[in-house]
């Protein structure tokens, strides 16, 4: 039989192994806040998007998701007009992101340089300064490009997908500068 005296020991520690132990995880509170400070369809307007993709656009995507351990705001537009040749949606995706619990500035290097390392063989690949602690882009065609930043801890990433004209590359490279500015 449990005394008294055990009873209250054993819901303390069940009390305290709930409380701390076998809640869920929470984040330092940088990580949500990333989403709640820098919404990504505010920063990336749908003017914005048009002029990135050259042509009529149409929200396609606003939402928060945790993919691993890893926080995402996503943005993206799909134009009006279909691409001409491929019969493909031209697309605009925008995200932000960071690592849920300790995020670190060089957890988020480590992202770039992988992803960077991983496209060497088949992209064109421009380093990019003035955006961010740290950016680069790549790109298969003038209407298609990966543009990847970060500034401390924060991932930007912004890829366009058959884009109208030969302006995008120019646009998201000023777009970036720009939401970087405003984070």
């Amino acid at each position: 039989m449990i005394s008294n005296r055990s009873r209250v020991l054993l819901w303390s520690l069940l009390s305290f192994l709930f409380l701390f132990g076998l809640a869920p995880a929470r984040g330092n509170g940088t990580a949500a806040g990333i989403c709640d400070k820098a919404k990504p369809c505010e920063l990336l307007s749908q003017s914005n998007a048009e002029r990135i993709l050259g042509q009529s656009t149409r929200p396609a995507k606003d939402a928060t998701q945790l993919k691993g351990d890893v926080r995402q705001c996503l943005c993206a537009y799909t134009g009006v007009t279909p691409d001409k040749e491929t019969g493909q949606d031209c697309l605009l995706f925008f995200a932000l992101e960071e690592k849920e619990t300790n995020p670190t500035p060089e957890q988020a290097r480590q992202v770039l340089v992988s992803t960077k390392e991983a496209n060497e063989h088949d992209t064109q690949i421009l380093d990019l300064d003035g955006i961010g602690d740290q950016a680069f882009v790549l790109s298969n065609d003038p209407g298609s490009h990966l543009l990847m930043a970060r500034k401390g801890s924060v991932i930007m990433r912004l890829q366009v997908k058959r884009a109208v004209g030969a302006k995008s590359l120019e646009e998201i490279k000023a777009f970036a500068l720009k939401a970087f500015k405003q984070i």
